[in-house]
């Protein structure tokens, strides 16, 4: 099952709009793989970025797709900590979440997650040109300035799997 069949799947479960939250990386991944007139059939109404200010929504479930780093994890936590922006968080990360993020994520803020999920996605890369290999096969291509972060975020990703 791909990204977007994945969220879908989770968030058909309930009949209340949803708003989505991504990070940098994941706007762009997303991007590549989706439509918003995919998102909206989805039940998403709104896409947020999730290092800017948002306003609280109190009546939506926030999607949040993002990399599982403490840096992002932190911003999640704070949408939660005192008083809740959402209604509830659907968590899904775009690679294997570290233990160690994971457990500051779950002491810090388990009540409000209905959903928490690694997305395998896999990225194949060969110089700008980038391809994206979803689990269920299908594949993107984009190709990408070679000072665009999100390629130079795949630079790391691509030489940490290597390194590993």
């Amino acid at each position: 099952m791909g990204i977007k069949e994945t969220i879908e799947a989770d968030c058909r479960k309930s009949e209340v709009w949803k708003m989505m939250i991504l990070d940098n990386f994941t706007m762009k991944l997303l991007s590549l793989c989706c439509r918003m007139s995919d998102l909206i059939s989805g039940g998403i109404t709104i896409v947020k970025d999730l290092f800017k200010i948002r306003k609280p929504v109190p009546d939506l479930k926030a999607i949040y797709f993002m990399i599982p780093t403490a840096k992002c994890v932190d911003v999640l936590i704070v949408d939660f900590k005192i008083k809740p922006k959402y209604k509830a968080a659907y968590v899904y990360f775009a690679e294997a979440c570290p233990d160690s993020v994971f457990n500051k994520m779950k002491l810090s803020c388990a009540k409000p997650i209905r959903v928490c999920k690694e997305i395998g996605v896999s990225v194949l890369s060969q110089e700008s040109h980038v391809k994206f290999r979803l689990k269920d096969g299908r594949g993107k291509e984009a190709q990408l300035d070679e000072n665009d972060e999100l390629w130079v975020n795949l630079r790391h990703l691509r030489i940490a799997g290597v390194s590993k």
